[in-house]
C-alpha cells in the first residue's frame, strides 16, 4: 500500500468520535475523543488534520494550516493534528497546535478506510461535522463563515425574585468561561437581537417548535433567565432562537437564591450539555459496486445454507456512576473543563475514557488530575491541601481599630486572619482614622506580620458651660466616658467621639455630639438646676387617659435619663439592691451594656433604688408632665410623627436596648431622654383600685407602633413582673 495511502487512514480514525470499533482498535480509538476536545473552554471549531511526512501536498500546507491557526486561535479554534507513522516513527511539525497524536499502527486509519491524504474535518461546538475529509481552503472558507453564525444572546430576565440580577451576572460569567456563546454587552447589540424577533416571530416563544440543533442555532438568540414555581423552584435558562423564536435548548438547576452562583454555573453547564450533541461522524469510505453472476447454464439443484452460531453481541459505551468526595467538603468539581458539580459529595453519570477531573475551593489549592472511567461505579476521592497562611496585623498603640483585607472589613486590631496564598491588601480605611496601607504577597504555610500605623483623626471641642444666669460655669468634661478636658477650654478630642458629659458641682450636662476632623465644634450648654443629673420640671396641670381626670402639679424634678446598668450595680454593690434577672434579652450581666438601661427589674427593685438614691418614684402624672412639657405635646420632642427620635424597633431592627440619650432628637423641652422608647418605666401610681397592677409610661424598644410611644398613652404590669422592656427612672420633689 502507497504511503499516502497508509498516512490518510492515520488520520482518518482519529476522527472515529463516537464510532465504535472492534476490541482490537479499542485503545487507538481511546486516544483521541472529538467530544472530548470541543469541551475545552473557550473551543467553538475544532480542526483536525491528519498528515505524513510522505505526503507531498500536506507538508506543502502545513505554513497555511500554521497561519490559519494564529489567525483563528484566538476566536475559539482549536487545532488537533494526527501524525502517521514513517519508518516506525512520528516527525513533528515545525509548528505547535493545540495536540498532536500520533497514530501508532495505523489503528484510527484501518477503522475509518480513509483513502487519500492530505485530510482535514472540522466540527462546531454543537457538534455537526462541517467538513468531512477536505483542505486547507475548504476549512478557512468554512471557519470564515461558521464564527459570523456564532450565537449572540440577548439575556431576558422573568419574574420578580430579588436575586435575578445577581445570577444573571454569574451567568454571563459562565458563558464569558465556557466560550460557546458570547452574552450581548452592550445596549446596542442586545437592540439588534431584540429587532431580528420583533421582525420575525415576535416577543412570543414557539415552545411547540423545537430547533434542530447544528443547523437553526443562529447567530442571533434570546436567553430567558426565570424560576420554576415548585417546592423546590429550578432556575432556569432558555435558548431560543431570535429569528424562528423556536427553543434550542434549556438547562436546570435547583434555585439557591442565597447562592446564585451555584444556580447559574449548574444551569449554564446543563444548557451547553443540551445543545452540544455526540459530535457527528466522518465516514470517507464507499463500499465496492458487487459484480453481477457471470453469464453460463443454469444448473437446478438444491440448496441449504443454515444459519451459523452468531458470536455478536451489541457494543456499549455505558456511562459510569462516579462519586465525588473531597476533604473539605463543598468543592467545584470540573470535567474537561466544563462544570460539573457546584459542590462536593455528589455523584454523575460520566462516559466511559480519560476523562480530566478538577476540584477547587477557596483557599486550597486546586487539584487536577487525568482519571481513566470505566466499570459500573467508581469514586474519586481527594484531599485538598490548604492555600493559606497567618497573617498578623498590629496597629502599635492604637488598638480596636478597623481593618480591612481586600476591600472586605476583616475585624479590628489586633488581627489575626487565614489569608489565601497569593497578592493582598491590608488597609486601615476607617472615617475615624488616617488610612495606611500595606499590599502583601502571602507564602502558603509562611506566616507574616504586618505592622500599620493607627492613628486616630482628631478635632478641636470647647464647651461653654453656664448657669440658669448666664453665668460660666467651671467643669469637668468627658468624651466617650474619656476625661478630656475642663469646660472654656479648646481642646483636642477623637473626631469620631459621640457622646459628652460635663460633671460639675452645681450640675451636669449628657449629650451626642457630631464632630468634624480638623475643626473645632463649640457647644453652649446649661446646668440642671437640678444635682444628681435631673431636670426641673415647672409647675402646671395635667389630665391623664382613662377618665383619670386633670391634676394639678407643683414644680419636681425628674431623672434626665433612665437609670443604667451601671447605677443599678452600685445599689446592689452597697447591699440595698437585689440582682435583676439576666437571661435573654435582660441587660444585667452582658458587657458593653454598662450604659444601657436597666430592665427586667419588679416595682420592688425599682422603688428600693430610688429610695436608696434618696430619690422615690415618679406618679404617672409627674411622668406625663415630664414628656408633654408646658405646651401639652403629643410626643416629647413635640408633634413630629416619630421615627429616629427613639430607641424603637424601626432604629434597633428589634435587637434590644439602646444607651441611654442616644437620641438628642427625642429630648423634651427641658432636656429629658428616652421618654419614648429604650423601655417602658415603672411609675408609682396604681393602675386599678385594688393597685394589684402599677401603671408603665414610655414604650419601648418592642414597639413599632406610634400610638405606644405618645406622652398620655398609659399601660400596666404586675408588681413583680420583671420584663425585658421595662425599667424606670427616679424623681423628687421640689
Amino acid at each position: 500500500m502507497k504511503r499516502t495511502l497508509r498516512a490518510a487512514f492515520t488520520a482518518a480514525v482519529l476522527f472515529a468520535l463516537a464510532l465504535v470499533v472492534p476490541s482490537t482498535e479499542a485503545r487507538a480509538a481511546e486516544e483521541f475523543d472529538p467530544k472530548e476536545e470541543l469541551a475545552y473552554p473557550g473551543t467553538r471549531l475544532l480542526v483536525v488534520e491528519f498528515y505524513s511526512i510522505d505526503c507531498k501536498p500536506c507538508m506543502a500546507a502545513v505554513p497555511k494550516w500554521k497561519a490559519l491557526h494564529a489567525k483563528y486561535r484566538s476566536k475559539g479554534l482549536r487545532f488537533v493534528v494526527v501524525k502517521a507513522e514513517d519508518d516506525g516513527r512520528c516527525v513533528n511539525l515545525a509548528w505547535s497546535p493545540d495536540r498532536s497524536i500520533c497514530d501508532e499502527d495505523d489503528q484510527i486509519f484501518k477503522s475509518m478506510r480513509v483513502k487519500s491524504l492530505p485530510s482535514a474535518f472540522v466540527w462546531s461546538w454543537t457538534g455537526e461535522l462541517l467538513v468531512n475529509g477536505g483542505h486547507v481552503e475548504d476549512v478557512e472558507r468554512v471557519i470564515e463563515g461558521e464564527l459570523v453564525k456564532m450565537p449572540r444572546v440577548a439575556i431576558h430576565l422573568e419574574g420578580s425574585e430579588k436575586a435575578m440580577p445577581e445570577a444573571e451576572r454569574f451567568v454571563r460569567a459562565e458563558l464569558n468561561r465556557a466560550g460557546k456563546i458570547q452574552a450581548a454587552a452592550t445596549a446596542a447589540e442586545v437592540k439588534a437581537i431584540e429587532s431580528v424577533q420583533r421582525a420575525s416571530m415576535g416577543a412570543d416563544r414557539d415552545e411547540r417548535a423545537q430547533c434542530e440543533i447544528g443547523k437553526t442555532l443562529g447567530a442571533n438568540s434570546i436567553l430567558t433567565l426565570s424560576v420554576g414555581k415548585s417546592a423546590s423552584p429550578k432556575f432556569i435558562v432558555e435558548l431560543r432562537d431570535a429569528s424562528s423564536g423556536c427553543t434550542v435548548g434549556v438547562g436546570r438547576a435547583p434555585w439557591e437564591p442565597g447562592s446564585p452562583d451555584r444556580s447559574a454555573a449548574v444551569a449554564v453547564a446543563d444548557l451547553l450539555a443540551n445543545v452540544a450533541k455526540p459530535p457527528q461522524r466522518p465516514w470517507l469510505g464507499k463500499a465496492e459496486p458487487v459484480p453481477p453472476p457471470a453469464p453460463g447454464p443454469v444448473k437446478r439443484e438444491d440448496k441449504i445454507q443454515n444459519a451459523a452460531d452468531s458470536k455478536w453481541r451489541p457494543t456499549s459505551n455505558d456511562p459510569v456512576l462516579v462519586s465525588f468526595e473531597s476533604q473539605p467538603s463543598g468543592a467545584r468539581v470540573e470535567m474537561d473543563g466544563a462544570t460539573l458539580c457546584a459542590a462536593t459529595p455528589c455523584k454523575k453519570m460520566v462516559d466511559p475514557g480519560l476523562r480530566t477531573f478538577r476540584m477547587s475551593a477557596d483557599k486550597f489549592v486546586t487539584k487536577e488530575e487525568r482519571v481513566r472511567v470505566d466499570g459500573d461505579e467508581q469514586k474519586v476521592s481527594w484531599k485538598l491541601d490548604a492555600n493559606t497562611a497567618t497573617v498578623t496585623v498590629d496597629t502599635g498603640a492604637v488598638s480596636g481599630v478597623p481593618i480591612t483585607v481586600d476591600g472586605e472589613a476583616a475585624g479590628t486590631s489586633p488581627l489575626r486572619v487565614e489569608l489565601q496564598a497569593g497578592p493582598h491588601r491590608i488597609e486601615i480605611r476607617d472615617a475615624c482614622y488616617e488610612p495606611a496601607r500595606a499590599d502583601i504577597g502571602v507564602e502558603r504555610g509562611v506566616s507574616k506580620r504586618v505592622d500599620l500605623n493607627g492613628v486616630q483623626k482628631t478635632a478641636g471641642l470647647r464647651v461653654e458651660l453656664s448657669d440658669a444666669k448666664d453665668e460660666p460655669v467651671q467643669g469637668e468634661v468627658k468624651l466617650d466616658g474619656v476625661v478630656v478636658g475642663r469646660t472654656w477650654k479648646t481642646l483636642t478630642v477623637p473626631a469620631c467621639g459621640k457622646e459628652l458629659e460635663v460633671v460639675a458641682k452645681e450640675g451636669g450636662v449628657k449629650q451626642s455630639v457630631s464632630l468634624r476632623a480638623q475643626e473645632t465644634t463649640k457647644i453652649a450648654a446649661k446646668v440642671n438646676s437640678a444635682p444628681g443629673g435631673m431636670a426641673v420640671i415647672p409647675a402646671g396641670t395635667v389630665t391623664v387617659e382613662g377618665g383619670i381626670g386633670t391634676k394639678r402639679l407643683a414644680s419636681f424634678s425628674i431623672d434626665v435619663t433612665e437609670v443604667t446598668v451601671d447605677a443599678f450595680a452600685a445599689c446592689v454593690r452597697a447591699g440595698n439592691c437585689s440582682k435583676p434577672n439576666d437571661d435573654g434579652f435582660c441587660n444585667w450581666g452582658k458587657g458593653g451594656k454598662g450604659n444601657h438601661p436597666v430592665n427586667c427589674v419588679d416595682w420592688n427593685q425599682a422603688k428600693a433604688f430610688c429610695g436608696w438614691a434618696q430619690k422615690r418614684l415618679p406618679t404617672e402624672q409627674e411622668w406625663q408632665r415630664a414628656a408633654e412639657s408646658a405646651q401639652g405635646r403629643t410626643y416629647p420632642w413635640g408633634e413630629a410623627a416619630p421615627s429616629n427620635q427613639l430607641c424603637w424597633t424601626p432604629t434597633s431592627r428589634d435587637e434590644g436596648t439602646c444607651a441611654v440619650g442616644s437620641f438628642a432628637a427625642g429630648d423634651s423641652a427641658q432636656g429629658v431622654k428616652d421618654l419614648s422608647g429604650n423601655v417602658w418605666e415603672w411609675t408609682d401610681s396604681c393602675y386599678n383600685s385594688s393597685c394589684s397592677a402599677r401603671v408603665n409610661r414610655g414604650g419601648s424598644w418592642s414597639n413599632a407602633d406610634a400610638l405606644y410611644v405618645r406622652a398620655a398613652d398609659r399601660d400596666w404590669s404586675v408588681p413583680s413582673g420583671r420584663n425585658v422592656n421595662l425599667g424606670f427612672r427616679c424623681a423628687r420633689s421640689n
